[in-house]
């Protein structure tokens, strides 16, 4: 079930236009707005998780700027164990439609048996469309699916792309790759948005993206077998780890692994069910190209479902070998990659190896200020399934 989020009824429905599905938004640190406000005018109460349940989080107000935080309306009345309000931006009049579910540790995948039926209700109303608060869907106002979380876990899960890494350096590949997967840790403490600006400080750092595929899971119990981890999937969706290459292979001398080389990693503007995807889920991936474009040239669109040496269920599994993961983990699946990437690349440091193997040199540079780099998935009929990722890298000022 995915709940699409409602264009006016005189509109056509984009099928892209999806509410996150049966687990909303996941957990998603939105603040709990106060009840005693003048004017109706919302402000933050205290910051405590709390679920969205359109489809990709609405950016809140301690996002936005006080000049167009004060335009924002909220009428709240409570129902159940969650919120209803409704949103006015300047200009016309458009309600939107937004409902919060408290998220106490007990709402939300924590709680999905209880949280499903009140969604799968919210989802058949929107389709219906005889909800009264509807409004467009604008993936430029979207924060991440999960602004945050306590793990994010990133795999390198298509060792075909770390065996042309190393190729192109002269290093031979260990037996153990294709056995053991790669996985890391990464910052979790903020994710952006879809449409947000990729700020880096120095070009000369070396700036790459990486197009992803992620799941979110809901509690999974430490020692978890492949076979039992793929029903703790409840949300996919699309992922730009920004990685700093120029800076990785100091880092990784320490044998320590990856930091200052990881920026903070954004997320495509919905995040779908499994079921959402029909039959191009199954075995634990996701079975369709996965498209990298810059500055309006495609990089590449491999298939996310071929040459993925751990499916999902196993990358879960591995994560949850010590210890169990929390509700809202996140676990990537590394940059997208087929073998001889004959339908291009999901990084550029990848077309660079390709340079490096054939000319001796690299040629492609990484990104400077002012790209525009985008990232999406499509159905096999063309409809967007996740939303876009589209992000201009812009230079962060430590000063201003």
């Amino acid at each position: 079930m995915v709940l699409k989020l409602p264009y006016s009824r005189k509109q056509a429905r984009p099928n892209w236009c999806r509410i996150i599905t049966r687990a909303a938004s996941l957990l998603c640190w939105n603040p709990v707005t106060s009840s005693n406000q003048p004017n109706g005018q919302w402000t933050p109460r205290c910051a405590k998780p709390t679920i969205s349940i359109v489809g990709k989080t609405l950016k809140n107000s301690s996002g936005l700027t006080e000049q167009r935080r004060k335009y924002y309306e909220i009428s709240q009345s409570k129902i159940g164990t969650g919120w209803s309000s409704s949103y006015r931006q300047p200009g016309p009049r458009k309600s939107r439609f937004c409902e919060r579910y408290r998220a106490d540790s007990a709402v939300g995948l924590g709680n999905w048996g209880d949280c499903e039926a009140r969604l799968k209700q919210r989802f058949d109303a929107l389709q219906a469309g005889t909800l009264a608060n509807e409004f467009p869907f604008s993936a430029e106002r979207c924060a991440a699916p999960l602004p945050r979380c306590f793990h994010w876990a990133d795999a390198s899960a298509y060792v075909t792309h770390v065996e042309l890494v190393r190729k192109a350096r002269g290093a031979a590949l260990p037996d153990s790759f294709w056995s053991d997967p790669l996985i890391y840790m990464g910052a979790s403490d903020a994710f952006i948005g879809a449409c947000d600006d990729v700020q880096i400080e120095d070009q000369a750092w070396g700036i790459d993206f990486e197009a992803e595929i992620t799941v979110f899971t809901d509690d999974v119990p430490a020692g978890v077998n492949c076979a039992d981890a793929g029903q703790h999937i409840k949300l996919i969706a699309l992922c730009n780890d920004v990685s700093l290459r120029n800076l990785i292979p100091a880092e990784l001398a320490k044998q320590f692994g990856f930091y200052q080389s990881k920026p903070w990693t954004s997320f495509s503007p919905v995040a779908v069910s499994p079921d959402e995807l029909g039959s191009a889920w199954y075995d634990g991936k996701v079975h369709l190209p996965l498209i990298a474009t810059l500055n309006g040239s495609r990089i590449g669109a491999p298939n996310a479902g071929v040459d993925m040496t751990f499916n999902f269920n196993q990358l879960i599994s591995h994560a949850a070998k010590s210890r169990g993961l929390m509700t809202g983990t996140v676990i990537g699946s590394g940059t997208v990659s087929n073998q001889g990437s004959r339908q291009g690349s999901c990084c550029l440091a990848e077309v660079r190896c390709l340079e490096t193997i054939a000319n001796g040199s690299p040629v492609t540079p990484f990104m400077s200020f002012g790209d525009r780099v985008q990232i999406e998935m499509q159905d096999e009929q063309g409809n967007c399934i996740f939303g876009k990722i589209d992000q201009i890298v812009t230079q962060y000022n430590p000063t201003s």
